[in-house]
């Protein structure tokens, strides 16, 4: 911060260390600098996604809903910005409104068809949000197809399969689950629930 502030004496224009300074004041939970110094550098640049992505960070960790102008301020900057889609769609799906969530990973998927993510979080709103278990099952196959990694999808459609009444499904999906992720509690519970006489 020290330098930071050095720099700043010498170019007070100096986007950079504002942003700097942004994230460090954010790190060290200090909010109102944070968003202070993240738009100072709007100002200097009003294109600058990253300062509206970190605004929109914060202001939705305070589930503030100007979390949601924040970014689509760096969409309009970028408009292929996955991240800010990401982060929008986020919002809305941890605010219930599924609908608008979904309509956020859709559009990433336009962009990135191979965002695993997106079909993740896909299935997560139709598996909690909106009890669709058939399409929730659908996205988080579709997440495997795109990452065969992807340990949480396998126990969520696993945790579907359970639900849907197809125990011996859902145990080869917490296996694949732990096969990736050895001691996952929540795949260690669904096998031993599914595995009861």
């Amino acid at each position: 911060m020290t330098h930071i502030n050095k720099a700043l004496r010498i170019d007070d224009q100096l986007k950079k260390g504002y942003f700097l300074k942004g994230l460090i004041y954010k790190e060290r939970g200090d909010t109102t600098l944070a968003i202070s110094s993240l738009q100072t550098v709007i100002e200097l640049d009003p294109n600058d996604k990253e300062s509206f992505l970190l605004l929109g960070l914060i202001h939705a960790a305070q589930k503030d809903p100007i979390a949601l102008d924040y970014y689509n301020s760096a969409i309009d900057a970028d408009p292929n910005n996955v991240e800010a889609r990401y982060n929008k769609g986020l919002f809305y799906q941890e605010s219930g409104d599924a609908e608008s969530a979904l309509e956020q990973y859709e559009e990433i998927l336009n962009i990135d068809n191979n965002y695993a993510v997106a079909h993740y979080n896909m299935g997560y709103v139709y598996m909690s949000l909106l009890s669709e278990t058939d399409l929730a099952i659908e996205q988080f196959t579709l997440a495997i197809e795109k990452n065969p990694n992807y340990y949480q999808a396998y126990y969520n459609r696993g945790y579907c399969k359970e639900t849907a009444g197809d125990y011996e499904a859902a145990q080869k999906d917490y296996k694949n689950c732990l096969n990736i992720s050895a001691n996952h509690p929540l795949a260690i519970a669904g096998l031993n629930r599914t595995s009861s006489p």
